[in-house]
């Protein structure tokens, strides 16, 4: 049996009792058969409990409304309406209810704790005819759960390191963490002066969060100024029915110049022989802040040089800021002539992914020598064509480089020819000292003294030795023949 229908026996109860007593009464003479009054029907009670929410908050109010009805016949009093478990309210005078009206009582319930409470009402009536209580009446409870209230956590991301002009993706994570949905949700994001918003955010600003949803923005920025850079971002909203929930969120980041790749050629000597071959370097040096990735160099030799082998290292390397790579070619020489080798770079920004292409580097100017050679031309015997025995005879030559590379002439070879036997010929220091350089196409005199000796016929064959200024190489040049001297 139902709350409603046993306040509607025991109301009917107390009704038909109250008649009956009324019809005892003792009276002037006896009962007639004249008929009785009409008699109105019984007082039926129905109560019904309603509340404003069923999900609130530690210390937020709920409201709850208890609603009487009187669905019998005449009147009801209620004398009492107590809200459970611990209303603010209560209501103790007397409130009277046609038949077929309906009252309704308010109190609000507060809850202090994390759970659950039941709702609930008591309702104690009195029939005013009898003067008899009934009650007390309760309606079903209404469970009411008690949740912490909404709270935005907010998470912001963004890389660590950018490069300028670099353009980055910037995310803002808000999650509900509490208990309660929070409602007009409001997004801010602010930043240093050295970064700025490239567009609108991505993605669906939410306008309420319910318990555990989470909801990502993302926004684009560029970085203009190279240094210490921050980004603040915060969520307002409001939860509970007015309680204010914010979050917050922070990002700091370094934004550095670009990689930028300087070069610069060395080479071996700047003086070489043809034929022999030359190393050429290649140093390149990250200048910016930004790591390079991917160097690859091109070199490029000039005119009478051919690539021996190079570059080594031959796979790409990366370069950290500051530090410096070196790449490597070999050359030969074909011929001779001024060489000089170009060259340029590529490399990736290791931060935004951008290609870097380094300026065009020269070397040094390296000329390419003939190799030397040498020469005696002029030699000559004089006076000529006769001398007497005693007399001195002067001795002329000239020492040529033939060749283009310098040459170190150590000494000369002479050989005396007798074209009579006992002819002698003493020489004496000649005015040029051993040994002296020659550069290329110049030339050096050589005079000195012999003294005649037994009357014939004498003639010198002499030759110069030396070596390379360049390579080192052994020189020696062909033997040249003087002319003929009489002694008489």
């Amino acid at each position: 049996m139902s709350d409603n229908q046993r306040v509607r026996l025991v109301l009917s109860a107390l009704f038909m009792a109250g008649s009956a007593a009324a019809a005892a009464l003792p009276g002037e003479g006896t009962v007639t058969g004249e008929a009785s009054p009409a008699i109105s029907a019984p007082p039926e009670i129905s109560v019904r409990l309603s509340v404003s929410r069923k999900k609130t908050c530690p210390g937020i109010p709920v409201a709850a409304t208890l609603s009487v009805r009187n669905d019998g016949g005449s009147t009801v009093l209620v004398e009492r309406v107590d809200f459970l478990p611990s209303a603010e309210t209560a209501y103790f005078t007397a409130v009277a209810i046609p038949a077929g009206a309906a009252v309704n009582f308010t109190a609000t319930l507060t809850a202090s704790a994390i759970g659950f409470f039941e709702a609930g009402a008591e309702v104690r009536c009195r029939e005013p005819v009898t003067g008899a209580e009934a009650g007390p009446f309760r309606p079903p409870p209404v469970v009411v759960e008690v949740r912490p209230p909404g709270e935005l956590v907010v998470s912001l991301a963004a890389v660590k390191r950018v490069s300028l002009n670099q353009q980055f993706a910037v995310t803002l994570t808000v999650t509900n963490t509490g208990g309660m949905p929070v409602e007009q949700v409001r997004f801010s994001l602010s930043s240093s002066g050295g970064i700025a918003r490239s567009g609108p955010a991505s993605g669906q600003r939410p306008s309420s969060l319910a318990p555990g949803e989470a909801r990502t923005l993302r926004w684009t920025f560029s970085a203009s100024e190279a240094g210490a850079q921050f980004l603040a971002g915060s969520v307002e909203g409001t939860t509970c029915g007015g309680i204010s929930a914010c979050g917050a969120g922070a990002a700091t980041l370094e934004s550095v110049l670009p990689a930028r790749l300087v070069g610069a050629i060395d080479v071996s000597a700047t003086r070489i022989v043809a034929g022999q071959w030359i190393t050429s370097v290649f140093r390149l040096e990250d200048a910016g802040g930004a790591a390079a990735t991917a160097v690859r160099p091109i070199l490029l030799g000039g005119a009478c040089t051919r690539s021996v082998r190079g570059p080594l290292p031959a796979a790409s390397t990366d370069i950290e800021p500051g530090n410096r790579a070196m790449f490597t070619w070999t050359w030969s020489t074909t011929g001779a002539g001024t060489a000089h080798f170009s060259g340029s770079a590529s490399c990736r920004d290791a931060l935004s992914g951008k290609s870097v292409p380094s300026g065009m580097v020269e070397s040094p100017r390296v000329s390419v020598l003939a190799p030397a050679r040498l020469a005696v031309e002029a030699l000559n015997l004089m006076p000529e064509p006769v001398v007497h025995p005693g007399d001195f005879i002067m001795v002329s030559l000239i020492i040529a480089n033939k060749g283009g590379a310098p040459a170190r002439v150590a000494a000369l070879e002479t050989a005396l020819q007798e074209t009579v036997p006992g002819v002698m010929v003493s020489p004496s220091k000649s005015t040029t000292k051993f040994p002296f350089v020659l550069e290329g196409g110049e030339i050096q005199t050589v005079v000195w003294n012999c003294r005649a000796g037994k009357p014939g016929v004498a003639l010198l064959r002499i030759s110069c030795s030396g070596t390379e200024g360049i390579t080192g190489f052994l020189l020696k040049s062909a033997t040249a023949i003087s002319n003929r001297v009489a002694v008489e």
